[in-house]
């Protein structure tokens, strides 16, 4: 209805691609919609649109390398954690992002294993019912085991990102190649 009042046209599809761009803040939100609707000037906004013209979040990106590793492309995910070094993202906010992704994922199978909704978890946690069935699905695919040993993983990082004094981007970088082993099933 936003891109309808400024004269443009978007799928429902299309809107929540925007919205996992820019999920916690409504000003950006607006802002990057009134710049899709003043670059279609009229016409329908795309997927394509969005993402050649805003800017990702950290937990989108990061959602993004979980995905990656899950389905076994572990080049996608590193080319993701590139272009996050190349943007100058902290390799600390990068590693939050991840761990943020990995305890919703976690925290979805206890609510589920528990009888409890996703919207109910969501309204819990105040956050929409959308944002967490990715995680849902993400969870599902890599299973209770693989999620626990991700997790220690990244326990084992976060230690050694607060006292050791090798490169967090190394550090990083180790941790995603550990991931992926994990969700392909070659760490026991």
């Amino acid at each position: 209805s936003g891109a309808g009042k400024r004269g443009c046209t978007m799928s429902s599809f299309t809107a929540r691609t925007l919205i996992e761009y820019c999920p916690n803040d409504m000003n950006t939100l607006i802002n990057e919609l009134e710049k899709l609707c003043a670059f279609k000037n009229g016409q329908e906004i795309t997927d394509s649109d969005i993402k050649l013209l805003c800017p990702r979040t950290l937990n989108y990106d990061a959602f993004g390398m979980i995905r990656e590793l899950n389905s076994g492309n572990a080049n996608k995910a590193m080319a993701i954690l590139g272009e996050l070094f190349e943007a100058r993202q902290e390799p600390i906010a990068i590693f939050g992002a991840l761990v943020y992704s990995y305890v919703n994922m976690y925290r979805v199978m206890a609510a589920r294993k528990n009888g409890i909704s996703l919207d109910d978890f969501a309204n819990s946690m105040g956050i929409k019912s959308y944002q967490l069935k990715k995680a849902e699905r993400d969870a599902k695919k890599l299973g209770i085991q693989k999620l626990i040993k991700s997790l220690d993983t990244l326990d084992e990082c976060d230690k050694k990102l607060k006292s050791s004094a090798v490169d967090k981007h190394i550090l990083l970088e180790e941790t995603i190649i550990k991931l992926f082993r994990i969700a392909q099933g070659s760490v026991k």
